[in-house]
Order: C-alpha cells, then structure tokens, then sequence
C-alpha cells in the first residue's frame, strides 16, 4: 500500500486471519460490513481528508469532531454502537524531541476502524505492515490491543532513555561537571514531565475500556489492555522517580 501522506486516506480490508489488501477510495464507498473489517486510516494534515471526515457515511458528526480535535488528552468513551479512544504515542519523526507527543485518534466498531493523526504514527505503520505481511490483528478489538502494544513500546524506550540520561548526568555530576548538569538536567525534567502528563489519562483510559462492556473485546484482549495499564502505571512510576 503507498505511503503517500498526501492522501485522504489508506484504507485496508482485513481478511479476519491477520492479512489485509488494500482498497481504493471509489472500493471503501461501496463496502459494507459482510465485506469484512474496515481500517481507514487518515492523514489530518490534509484539508481534503478533513471535509471527508465530516461528510463521512461511516461514523456520526459527535465522534468525527472528537477525530478531527486539533489538541486532545487521551481518554476512551463509548458513542453510540462504537468506542472512540484517543492515545498518544511518541514522536519518532526526524528532528522530534521525545516529549513532542503525538495523538491517535479512534473510532471502534465491530467492523469499522477509522484512525485519524496529524503526523506520522510508526506506530501506525507498525500495524499496517503486519496487516500486509499476515500477522496483523484479525479484529477490531485485536487492532487496538497490536496499536497500544506498538505505542507502549515506543513509550518504554523513551523512558528507559531518560533513565540512561539521568545516569549519566549523576556521573558527570559526580566528577563536578555543574554547569552543563544544570541546563541538562532541565531538559530530562522537562521530558519527564510532559511524558508523564499524558501517561496517567492514558492509562485510566485503558482501564476504562477493559472495564466497560463494549462487544468489541475478547476476554483475551481485555486481559492484554488490562496488562497494558499496569506497564504504563511502571512507566509512570519511573518517572516520578526520574
């Protein structure tokens, strides 16, 4: 499937068994749910992709204003017959600094996935690759266990570094190295902080959409985002020591 960020959308057709093929946007117009599982996944930074988003025949005006919000914390809410979730992940775009989160915005349904970002989400692409490559998610509820797991990972590492970071300053410290500490260390601080801001909604998030009766979870895949909770309250507690 392309790349190009200058479409209104990718979409993809799950095939129930972890694969997917690609559809064209005249295809998504004439799918339907017998079909198969949908994934639409779209690029905000384009201003065609908004007005499809608001003229969409998929979801409601309510949860595409949720999908197209230009700033939004992390939370998880049910919306009819559907769930909308919104997640941050980090950034990994060249040039990113670590605390330069970036949002996924969800729409759920038993089979329905519309995914709405402004920038570039590896994590995103993660799930896509593995959708074409047959080992992808074979459900919605699959789909948001493999994208939290995907975000989660990103976030551990991003953690872990600042932890490395701090080491290394408590090192330099130690050899009387003030100066270059000082403007440093407000600089982790600063990463720690804004990392953690979005780490706690996003774990009560989590918690809320394991706990809630939806349809679209497994007992399996309520148990894997009740598992990620818990890495992200480790994570949290990381940084609060960081």
């Amino acid at each position: 499937m392309a790349r190009s960020e200058s479409k209104i959308f990718e979409a993809l057709l799950l095939d129930g068994k972890g694969g997917a093929r690609p559809l064209e946007e005249n295809d998504v117009k004439e799918w339907q749910p017998a079909d198969g599982t949908l994934w639409i996944d779209l690029n905000l930074s384009n201003k065609s992709a908004r007005k499809w988003l608001r003229d969409n025949q998929f979801i409601s005006p309510g949860a595409a204003d949720i999908l197209l919000a230009a700033e939004t914390r992390p939370r998880s809410l049910p919306h009819g017959d559907g769930i909308i979730v919104v997640m941050r992940g980090i950034n990994m775009n060249p040039g990113a600094v670590p605390d330069d989160m970036v949002a996924i915005r969800m729409w759920l349904q038993k089979d329905l996935i519309v995914t709405s970002r402004r920038r570039r989400v590896l994590s995103i692409r993660d799930v896509r690759d593995a959708l074409l490559g047959g080992a992808g998610p074979a459900s919605t509820g699959q789909f948001l266990v493999m994208l939290t797991g995907a975000l989660a990972g990103r976030i551990e590492a991003a953690v872990e570094n600042i932890e490395n970071v701090l080491e290394e300053i408590s090192e330099r410290l130690g050899a009387g190295d003030i100066e270059t500490v000082r403007t440093d260390l407000g600089i982790v601080r600063r990463q720690a902080a804004v990392i953690r801001r979005h780490l706690a909604p996003q774990r009560d998030a989590l918690d809320r959409l394991a706990r809630a009766p939806s349809g679209l979870l497994s007992e399996s895949e309520t148990f894997d985002l009740r598992e990620e909770g818990d890495h992200l309250t480790r994570h949290i507690e990381d940084l609060d020591l960081a």
